[in-house]
């Protein structure tokens, strides 16, 4: 018995979600490239696919996109970030160790 309410309400959520496909691919590509949308960001993609105005993406170009995402690829990109962070520090402390080296040896002139 439950196994036959789970197999129907299994059989109901597949076939909505096949009913919504086109919204939901919408959905999703744009996740793809933004990450993030709010909730009128959201019914403005449905409202497009509703009218036909939306355009998909080719898929290869999708791919592209996510797999440059992946956890990997952005702990490197962390890591680069943190590192020309750090190199920039030191070159600021460089510049103004030389500006005060510099203000010393003029008030000792």
């Amino acid at each position: 018995e439950v196994q036959v309410l789970i197999q129907s309400l299994y059989e109901e959520v597949k076939q909505c979600l096949l009913d919504h496909k086109k919204e939901l691919m919408a959905v999703s590509q744009v996740l793809i490239v933004k990450e993030t949308l709010d909730k009128d960001e959201v019914y403005q993609i449905l409202e497009q696919v509703k009218v036909g105005n939306f355009e998909f993406e080719a898929y290869e170009n999708l791919e592209d996109l996510a797999s440059a995402r992946t956890p990997e690829k952005i702990k490197k990109q962390i890591r680069e970030e943190q590192e020309k962070r750090r190199n920039e520090r030191e070159r600021l402390r460089k510049i103004e160790q030389e500006k005060n080296q510099t203000q010393l040896s003029d008030e000792n002139i």
